[in-house]
């Protein structure tokens, strides 16, 4: 693959525990936009959420987006989304996360390292529980339905704007 193609394309990642109720949001997500982005200039993958994972995934992307549980005290189900390539990720969404060391840990350690990719965006859905064996509540579904079209258009006008520059 050109560099080139290459920059075109844009790596999505679902994060999430699909045994923890809520914290399965980031995957759910990524599952929805890999039914409904066929012929897209998008690559998407499920992980956990270990930070040397992510890192280790997005090693050879120039843009990645993000999506994950968080609970930082907002409507449950709502979005947040964040230019993490731009600015620290906010203290709320590393507080938030049910993996030992997540998303805001890979990013900042990868940014410490010189190691982040040029576009990194995040998005959060608020959880209410993250039980084991519960299923995700009704408002988190409907945050998954909503971050899954938000991550769709923003990937392919992120793409759009490439095939412009090429």
């Amino acid at each position: 693959m050109t560099e080139s193609t290459h920059n075109l394309r844009v790596l999505v990642i679902g994060v999430g525990a699909l045994e923890r109720g809520d914290d399965a949001a980031g995957r759910l997500a990524a599952r929805q936009i890999m039914a409904s982005s066929t012929g897209t200039p998008l690559d998407v993958i499920e992980l956990r959420g270990e930070a040397m994972a992510l890192m280790d995934a997005w090693s050879n992307a120039n843009t990645v987006i993000l999506i994950d549980a968080m609970s930082a005290g907002n409507p449950v189900g709502s979005v947040s989304r964040w230019d993490a390539s731009a600015q620290p990720m906010p203290a709320e969404m590393a507080r938030g996360s049910t993996h030992d060391m997540g998303v805001p840990d890979a990013i900042e350690l990868a940014r410490a390292m010189g190691m982040l990719p040029a576009r990194v965006i995040v998005y959060g859905i608020e959880i209410q529980h993250a039980a084991h064996g519960s299923e995700p509540s009704p408002q988190v579904i409907s945050g998954i339905e909503q971050a899954a079209r938000s991550v769709i258009d923003e990937a392919l006008q992120l793409t759009e704007g490439s095939n412009r520059h090429a």
